[in-house]
């Protein structure tokens, strides 16, 4: 691994964008400079040359992403929600295309992924997917065989983000299994309209849930409600492994 706090050139290769009428989410698919480890569940920070921090003019403005993309992939991705006319995201957002040039330093980040179990549960809410989906795609890489359960949950279907990647998951691995809700009746959603823990109460799973590992991640409050309704459901809290953002 190498050392932490180290500063990448990284370059967008591609930029894939998601909008609603609340707001908009873009991945990044970035080349570093040079070789960059990490493993499932950790994070870098980003910034760009020509934005500097608010607080100190001289220093660059850096803020924290999960890595959505694994390990055993040759280019990073990132799932950014564009946030408010001031920040580093819309300035991103609006200024940088393909072929620019971002920094990235770390990894960083211990809420990493431990595969030794016979099962496990994957909840991803909104942009909290990306810490999931690093941990999801490297046992889809592996080809691993043990049940894997996804639980995803966003507003609409205009921010359903990984969409074709994961249906295409579902309808190809037969030990996956895809569940996704979305907060807002929408029209062109066949699918369940709710909250993930109405989801999971119901789920049949081959095991005693008390016993298999959870990774979870999404806003402090969603997360949160989630916790706490697995946890009156019988899942043990030693299993529960959550970023909140």
């Amino acid at each position: 691994m190498h050392a932490k706090n180290v500063d990448y050139k990284a370059k967008i290769l591609d930029i894939k964008k998601y909008y609603s009428s609340a707001y908009t989410v873009n991945v990044y698919k970035l080349q570093p400079d040079r070789r960059f480890d990490f493993l499932p569940g950790q994070y870098v920070e980003l910034s760009c040359d020509d934005f500097k921090s608010r607080a100190n003019p001289n220093k660059l403005k850096w803020s924290a992403f999960s890595i959505a993309s694994s390990p055993l992939e040759k280019n990073l991705e990132l799932c950014v929600r564009v946030m408010s006319t001031n920040g580093l995201t819309y300035h991103i957002a609006e200024t940088k295309e393909v072929d620019d040039i971002l920094n990235i330093r770390g990894p960083f980040g211990n809420a990493i992924f431990d595969d030794s179990f016979d099962e496990v549960i994957f909840v991803g809410l909104g942009t909290g997917i990306a810490w999931v989906l690093s941990m999801l795609r490297t046992l889809i890489l592996k080809k691993d065989k043990r049940p894997i359960h996804m639980f995803c949950g966003f507003r609409n279907s205009h921010v359903y983000l990984y969409r074709k990647e994961l249906e295409g998951y579902a309808k190809n691995i037969p030990n996956f299994k895809l569940n996704t809700t979305l907060a807002e009746v929408d029209p062109i959603w066949d699918g369940h309209v709710g909250f993930a823990q109405d989801l999971i109460k119901d789920y049949k799973f081959k095991q005693k849930r008390g016993k298999i590992p959870v990774y979870l991640c999404g806003p402090i409050k969603a997360i949160l409600s989630v916790k706490t309704a697995m946890l009156n459901q019988g899942f043990n809290l030693d299993n529960l492994h959550y970023e909140l953002w």
